[in-house]
């Protein structure tokens, strides 16, 4: 039997433990979902409603390797804007995905900007109709553009379904694809295939229940039991292939009886995908991380999950990502990593998003830390250090 070796890297949410802490905000609330490394220190981007035109603002904050501020820009309107993600451009800036109510045709808008490289905005677009479109991710495309996925509500339906697209290097939309069903559907992820063109997309579905070990077949008297307890679906964690055109190739779903939800994808050299899931189905707890490495295909090749028997408290149930480097690349290595978030210090907050490693030890992270920590009546963004523990876990 050939078994895989994954190293599973475990955050200690520990602040007696931290060397350092650096925290960035006013009297509001101020928090980050993003950062991103560069040559020259780091890219950390959240929203503010410290600072800026009113609301919540997109709020970016450049720093040296020492996490001293360079300068910090805050983008937005009067209502509720906030930025998801920022990646290196093809050229030269960054590209930053958000999400704004300000501007744009619906009640909420996908928001992308280009920034050069003192924040000031090269050109900035929105993308949606007249209902809510979010995007969760973006990737660059082989044509030196960008694709980002997302949800979109369907006119149908009034559903939400995933929506993806593909944008130029000006923002220009080439093209758009929604897909999905009757029910809720989402993209949360999107990755570009190394070996071939095209694209994989991952989130959820109750449209769709493609895993055939999950359906059973029903009797007579199953069949009216079952129309008159009739429950709404239990979503799927749902992956879709798609070409450069945004047409699909294949589609397919995992999961149990209960909630499995699709987070996060990352590709490995040899053409095969990490899946980073939250399962209600499987594990130990109420909410575990399920990982499973999947073929070009889509094939399970194996599947683990991790987490605690109860968790603590209602943070302890969400999810956070890691985004890691690849390291010893496809031989089952996670290079994104979802985990419990156990965090049983009250002033941690919702998210602590990982930027780097040094020395394959420690990490930097970014999120909220609550009025207590900080000094402040709000939340300020903080960057931590903190060290990881390796350890050694056999799949088969």
């Amino acid at each position: 039997m050939h078994r895989s070796f994954l190293f599973f890297l475990l955050l200690q949410f520990c602040f007696s433990q931290s060397k350092w802490i650096k925290t960035f905000g006013a009297d509001e609330m101020d928090g980050a979902n993003h950062v991103l490394k560069v040559e020259e220190g780091f890219l950390i981007l959240g929203y503010t409603t410290s600072f800026g035109n009113g609301g919540k603002d997109l709020w970016i904050i450049k720093t040296d390797n020492s996490r001293n501020k360079v300068w910090d820009k805050f983008y937005g309107g009067m209502n509720l804007d906030y930025g998801i993600k920022i990646i290196k451009a093809y050229d030269a800036g960054y590209i930053v995905l958000g999400q704004t109510h300000s501007f744009g045709n619906g009640s909420g808008d996908i928001w992308l900007l280009k920034i050069d490289d003192l924040g000031k905005i090269v050109w900035q677009k929105t993308y949606g109709g007249e209902n809510l479109d979010t995007g969760y991710d973006i990737c660059t495309s082989n044509e030196k553009g960008y694709v980002i996925a997302g949800t979109s509500v369907s006119k149908k339906t009034n559903s939400l379904d995933g929506y993806v697209f593909k944008v130029d290097s000006l923002g220009n939309l080439i093209w758009e694809q929604v897909y999905g069903g009757l029910s809720i559907d989402g993209f949360s992820s999107i990755t570009k295939k190394n070996e071939e063109y095209g694209y994989i997309l991952f989130g959820h579905t109750k449209s769709y229940m493609l895993d055939k070990s999950r359906k059973k077949k029903k009797g007579f008297i199953g069949r009216i039991i079952a129309s008159m307890f009739k429950k709404e679906p239990s979503s799927e964690a749902w992956i879709v292939d798609i070409d450069e055109y945004g047409d699909r190739n294949w589609h397919n779903t995992y999961g149990g009886k209960k909630e499995d939800v699709g987070k996060s994808i990352d590709a490995f050299s040899d053409n095969s995908f990490l899946l980073t899931c939250e399962t209600e189905s499987f594990g130990k707890g109420k909410k575990d991380i399920w990982l499973l490495k999947i073929d070009s295909n889509g094939k399970i090749i194996w599947d683990n999950t991790f987490g605690f028997t109860q968790p603590t408290n209602a943070d302890a149930a969400k999810v956070l990502t890691w985004t890691l480097p690849s390291i010893m690349d496809g031989l089952g290595v996670v290079t994104s990593y979802n985990m419990s978030a156990a965090a049983k210090e009250a002033t941690i907050g919702y998210a602590l998003t990982y930027t780097g490693v040094e020395g394959l030890s420690v990490s930097y992270g970014v999120g909220e830390v609550g009025g207590n920590a900080a000094g402040t009546t709000g939340s300020d963004v903080t960057t931590m250090k903190a060290s990881f523990a390796f350890g050694p876990i056999t799949a088969c």
